[in-house]
């Protein structure tokens, strides 16, 4: 039958990623999907469980670092620029060609988050774009953060402690370009782990990414290596 074949669809999926799949989660699921007021409750009940258990001693926890963040920020004066000039400035990524919406927006929100990493995320809500960035501290603004220092300095090297990363810019220092695929072949990697790899190490800033047709291609960019050692010497040299 119809359903038989997408619970197999399912349990494949599951079952390729090593996990079983238990389709008693469907068989929960159904009653709410045709019950939306018990459905309602269902989800308010778990976020204020999730809420009280988890995630408000968290939050108490970042709050003093987000809110660091976000008052060095308005210290910047963003008038004449673009919105995707003022993400430049803000998230320290260069989204031109990525994120064109952001300059068709009647209004875009930025949003520290403590727990997005390198990463850059955006949702639309009505004519708003919400903009998530890992919390860090912009450049040429005298306010300083030690949680914030130390948050921003972990990404930065969490992104150097993999063999397979520090083999991809060792590439590109002999190297002055090397588009996906040649790094899937010279490392004989998957293209699902090479993606990984230099996902991360774009977000992180140290490769530059740029498509050549349909290929992404991949330069280095020494100005972030030489600031990350600049960051981790300021701030070893901040505690001796």
């Amino acid at each position: 039958t119809f359903v038989d074949a997408i619970y197999n669809a399912y349990a494949h999926k599951w079952n390729e990623k090593g996990e079983e799949f238990d389709g008693r989660v469907f068989e929960d699921a159904y009653p709410l999907l045709i019950d939306p007021p018990a459905m309602q409750a269902t989800i308010v009940e778990h976020l204020r469980f999730m809420w009280d258990e988890y995630l408000q001693q968290e939050w108490k926890r970042v709050l003093p670092m987000l809110q660091d963040s976000a008052d060095a920020f308005r210290q910047i004066d963003f008038n004449g620029q673009t919105a995707i000039q003022a993400a430049r400035v803000v998230t320290g990524r260069n989204l031109s060609g990525i994120w064109e919406d952001l300059d068709r927006a009647e209004s875009v929100v930025f949003v520290p988050s403590a727990h997005i990493g390198p990463y850059v995320s955006m949702f639309h809500h009505d004519q708003q774009i919400y903009v998530l960035f890992g919390a860090r501290m912009p450049e040429g603004v005298k306010m300083r953060s030690a949680a914030l220092t130390r948050s921003e300095l972990l990404v930065r090297l969490s992104a150097l402690a993999d063999d397979t990363r520090l083999t991809i810019l060792e590439l590109l220092t002999e190297r002055d370009e090397l588009c996906a695929q040649d790094i899937i072949t010279l490392l004989n990697l998957s293209q699902s782990s090479a993606s990984r790899h230099l996902r991360q190490l774009t977000a992180t800033g140290y490769l530059v990414e740029r498509r050549r047709e349909v290929a992404k291609c991949y330069s280095l960019n020494p100005d972030r290596l030489s600031d990350t050692i600049l960051a981790l010497r300021t701030f070893v040299r901040g505690k001796a």
